[in-house]
């Protein structure tokens, strides 16, 4: 699998193939990881946007060390995404 993958939602870098979410169909979606992503459907869809920034906010200071004010920040912009098209 190609890396350069993230997911559009929690920012997670997708790596591997079981990583990827799913379509309803099984297939592989591009755009969103599993744990964000399973049979076609969102799995965070009931969270309020302040909620879902918590969620990513909490994913990105473990991943990038950074503070909690700047993690709200980067998740404020990363859920301008297609979760608030649907």
């Amino acid at each position: 699998m190609s890396k350069g993958f993230f997911c559009r939602i929690c920012r997670k870098p997708i790596e591997k193939t079981e990583d990827f979410g799913t379509n309803a169909d099984g297939s592989i979606n591009n755009d969103y990881c599993r744990l964000c992503f399973q049979n076609g459907k969102l799995t965070h869809h009931k969270l309020s946007t302040e909620q879902m920034i918590e969620v990513v906010a909490s994913i990105l200071v473990k991943q990038m060390n950074i503070s909690k004010e700047r993690a709200k920040e980067k998740a404020r912009m990363f859920i301008q995404l297609k979760r608030l098209q649907r």
